[in-house]
């Protein structure tokens, strides 16, 4: 196994583990400031709403256009402070990394990489072809569309429900429970609850989709700052893929950190051919070896992909592979061992192209 005998890389190593512990931190605060920019929005909109409601309690489905309007005003003032948020993380991501190498003593540029890589991030385009501002657009695209059509259906669907309501009336019959229920749609105080859900706890909301992007990019500065700053060290010729100690469930993650596919150690990797990250919103990260922790052993205990994942249990397989199918597709012999973090709908539609048979179970 890697040793851990080299003074410097003990040194590094160990006021990198410090510095993950302040990136969660920074991560945990930036989550509450984007937390409290999406409240501010929502007590913002339920206020002018409040200004747009009849007598009834109602907003008349003639007073939409300046609801929608406020949304817009709301929700693009946010963006703009998300950006700020992020962008503040971001800088606070890569001076954690500058300095633990600072206080390891390591002679590398570190400042000047940590502004490279700010530069980099910016412009960074991901597998889908987005750069980080274009994500950020596509969450205020996201939480303008939710919040707005889900005060179109409740503002059309109540008063229109409102109204069949009154014409029964008129005509002396009763009006049937489900449109009673439909007509209070309409009122303010349902309004107001159906936009929190829809801005803040929904699936999906745009809060959770505003921190994923946070937390996928400050763990990226943070990183990137770190393995750059580690390849201007004349002596690290790999860098150690570890899991957090929040690290929540087992996942592809558990393969990168235990896997000996290079033949330099359990998770350890060339510098320039490594998996982090593996996934977006990730809580692992990256530090470096150096040649003389490198033993023999390590090199003697070289493995290949299919040799290690044939060694674990099924449930195992499972975790690591994304789902019970792609464990199926593996232990069947027909996942390719490229094909591991491919996401199953592909692989899926793949073997569907070969025609092989997938258990029902796994064909949706």
């Amino acid at each position: 196994m890697t040793t851990d005998t080299n003074p410097t890389g003990r040194a590094i190593r160990e006021a990198q583990r410090r510095a993950t512990e302040r990136l969660d931190a920074v991560i945990r605060e930036r989550s509450a400031m984007l937390e409290q920019r999406y409240r501010g929005a929502l007590a913002q909109i339920r206020q002018g709403l409040e200004s747009l409601a009849d007598a009834q309690g109602r907003i008349p489905i003639e007073r939409l256009p300046a609801a929608e309007r406020l949304i817009n005003e709301a929700l693009g003032q946010v963006d703009e402070e998300v950006r700020q948020v992020i962008e503040a993380g971001l800088a606070q991501s890569a001076a954690l990394s500058v300095d633990a190498w600072a206080a390891a003593g390591a002679a590398v540029p570190a400042a000047a990489i940590g502004d490279d890589v700010l530069t980099w991030i910016r412009a960074f385009t991901d597998e889908n072809g987005l750069q980080l501002s274009d994500r950020l657009w596509r969450v205020g695209q996201a939480a303008r569309q939710r919040v707005t059509e889900a005060l179109q259906r409740a503002v059309v669907e109540g008063n229109s429900a409102a109204q069949a309501a009154r014409d029964l009336l008129l005509r002396g019959q009763p009006v049937p429970a489900d449109l009673a229920s439909k007509e209070g749609q309409a009122a303010i105080r349902r309004i107001q609850v159906l936009l929190g859900d829809e801005l803040l706890t929904g699936e999906g909301n745009p809060w959770f989709l505003a921190e994923r992007v946070m937390r996928t990019e400050l763990n990226r500065a943070y990183g990137e700052t770190a393995v750059r700053a580690a390849a201007e060290h004349p002596d690290v010729v790999a860098v150690r893929f570890r899991l957090s100690p929040r690290h929540p469930r087992p996942d592809i993650c558990d393969l990168h950190a235990t896997a000996n596919l290079h033949g330099l150690g359990p998770g350890v990797y060339p510098i320039d051919n490594h998996p982090w990250p593996a996934h977006p919103n990730t809580l692992s990260y990256l530090e470096p070896i150096f040649i003389d922790e490198i033993t023999t052993d390590d090199r003697k205990g070289r493995e290949t992909l299919t040799n290690f994942l044939n060694g674990q249990p099924g449930t195992k397989q499972d975790a690591i592979l994304g789902g019970k199918a792609k464990g199926w597709a593996w232990r069947s012999g027909h996942l390719d061992p490229r094909q591991v973090t491919t996401p199953w709908h592909k692989v899926r539609a793949a073997l569907q192209r070969r025609g092989i048979d997938i258990p029902p179970e796994h064909a949706r």
